[in-house]
Order: structure tokens, then C-alpha cells, then sequence
């Protein structure tokens, strides 16, 4: 499977500069990368978040543009795939506060 690995190390490369993605990558430190020059995009997965298509040729583009700039091009015969997952999480802070502090400057007696 070095082709998801390959996959994978290069979504990397081309998200590292957006600061509120979170990419994890897995991949087998033996692979020579420097010998993959060509890629195309594998068919989305059908789980999953599917983004619009719209918002798929936004992140396309932007990866098509990184990638170009590293030496990369689109091939019918690529020697690797690119397949990318959309997730959504959200985070909800709760802050309780039990001292209303009251008393200063009343008094009852």
C-alpha cells in the first residue's frame, strides 16, 4: 500500500500551511518518495462527509497548485493516488461558576 502512504505524506505537505487543519498521516519511513513524480485523484469514498462539488474543487485546486510547486504532475498512469476525508468535530467550553460574590458592601443582619 505504499500508494496511501505516499497518499498521505503529500496531503500533509499540502495542508501544513492551514493552521486549523489537523492531518495525521501513517506511512512506511523505508519509502523513497523521490522516485513518485506523477499522481491523479482517486474516486471519493462513499463514507464520510462528502463535500460539494463546489468545495471538492477548491481543496483540489489548492492541492493540484502545492503539488505542481513540489515537481508533481497529473498522470492517467500516476504512480500514485491522491483520496482525501473530510471530518467535523466540534468543542463546546462550559465554565461553571458557584462564587456569585455577593456581600461586598451588603450586609444582613
Amino acid at each position: 500500500m505504499k500508494c496511501n502512504q505516499s497518499l498521505l505524506i503529500l496531503a500533509t505537505l499540502a495542508f501544513a500551511s492551514c493552521s486549523s487543519v489537523n492531518v495525521r498521516t501513517e506511512h512506511d519511513p523505508r519509502t523513497n518518495f523521490a522516485k513518485y513524480r506523477t499522481y491523479s485523484w482517486a474516486p471519493h469514498p462513499k463514507s464520510g462527509i462528502q463535500p460539494g462539488p463546489g468545495v471538492r474543487a477548491q481543496i483540489e485546486a489548492s492541492l493540484d497548485q502545492g503539488l505542481a510547486a513540489k515537481g508533481y504532475t497529473k498522470s492517467a498512469r500516476p504512480d500514485f493516488y491522491i483520496v482525501y476525508h473530510i471530518t467535523k468535530s466540534e468543542q463546546v467550553q462550559v465554565s461553571q461558576y458557584t462564587d456569585w460574590g455577593y456581600g461586598g458592601g451588603y450586609s444582613y443582619r
